[in-house]
């Protein structure tokens, strides 16, 4: 995992053309972060009023969490890339460390303090896609294809339009050598809150939905060496895919559907053990959360058919030694509810 970011990011700063220089920044705004520094007392909630009250749009309280992001937090190499749904975050202010996932994760916080609609995406990076770059990141063939997501960045809903931004991409470039490894930092406005451009061709959505594809691409197709025009003509015959109804879905679900909305539909798009275990898990966990609280025969009869569902997803999970347990709990579970449905209680 730590080799592919690296090379990842590195392949980056190898290779952009398209940086922009630091006088070209707004200087003002920038000089304002700087001088935001973080303190013991500082807070994800104080942090959050503080850019609040210095921005005059919702795109500017955007812009201003991704700098101070970028020029407060320093990379943490040694730290796993992707790992599970939450993170200490407050433990990152305080440590001013952090990497791919809790800078996704951090900022996706701080918009959520501010009042804005922003969303954690995992999924995939294939930086040739829409470059002229000297190497790929893989070969496209199978054996290459990541058995899961490899990479987070954030969506921020300003007007009902949709803006990327990559934290860890936008900020800068890993560089040095093999033997010492440091973080550069050079802004990237192509990956920063962005509704078009190279920034929807290199990355590509686990959940298809926030692709914004009526034909989404495969995760195969998308890690071909092959231009970016051949991919789209790969993928325009077939059913279209209702992205739209997709994400209206989503954004009318609670956080935990939502999650669980996304698992399932990471494990449809790359059926991998791994995808799969996290989608049983998800199952698992809502069946668990809707069968607790005051009695409600609706409530209850849903967390029935979770576990349920969980039950099924988990006898395909191969080689790991926890599902046996997950399933016996599962099924005491669906035990409890139904003493509580037949007892009201």
């Amino acid at each position: 995992m730590h080799l592919n970011i690296f090379a990842l990011l590195t392949t980056l700063f190898l290779s952009t053309s398209s940086l922009l220089a630091l006088d070209s920044l707004d200087l003002r705004q920038l000089d304002f972060i700087r001088k935001t520094v973080p303190t013991e007392a500082m807070s994800l909630r104080s942090l959050s009023d503080t850019l609040l009250a210095e921005a005059d749009s919702d795109f500017n309280a955007a812009e201003l969490a991704f700098y101070w992001i970028a020029e407060h937090i320093e990379y943490d190499f040694e730290a796993e890339q992707l790992g599970g749904e939450s993170a200490d975050l407050e433990q990152v202010l305080r440590t001013r460390r952090g990497n791919v996932q809790t800078f996704s994760l951090i900022y996706r916080e701080l918009c959520s303090l501010m009042g804005l609609q922003c969303y954690l995406i995992r999924g995939y990076a294939n930086l040739k896609i829409g470059k002229e770059l000297p190497e790929n990141f893989y070969d496209g063939t199978v054996g290459d294809i990541p058995d899961r997501p490899n990479h987070s960045w954030n969506l921020v809903k300003i007007d009902s339009v949709y803006y990327g931004v990559d934290v860890s991409l936008g900020a800068g470039s890993l560089g040095g050598t093999e033997e010492e490894t440091v973080f550069v930092k050079k802004y990237d406005h192509s990956q920063i809150l962005v509704s078009e451009g190279i920034f929807f061709k290199i990355h590509l959505a686990a959940d298809p939905r926030w692709q914004f594809r009526e034909h989404p691409f495969s995760l195969t197709t998308f890690f071909k060496d092959i231009p970016y025009a051949k991919m789209v003509r790969t993928h325009q015959y077939g059913q279209p895919f209702d992205y739209q109804a997709a994400i209206a879905e989503f954004e009318g679900a609670s956080a935990a559907k939502q999650r669980l909305l996304t698992l399932q539909s990471t494990h449809e798009f790359n059926p991998s053990n791994f995808n799969l275990r996290q989608y049983a898990d998800a199952l698992y966990n809502m069946g668990y959360t809707q069968s607790a609280g005051d009695y409600e025969s609706k409530r209850l009869v849903s967390a029935r058919k979770y576990y349920q569902e969980a039950i099924e997803v988990y006898k395909k999970v191969r080689s790991n030694p926890e599902v046996p347990q997950l399933v016996a709990q599962a099924h005491q579970g669906i035990t409890y509810i139904q003493y509580r449905l037949d007892t009201k209680q």
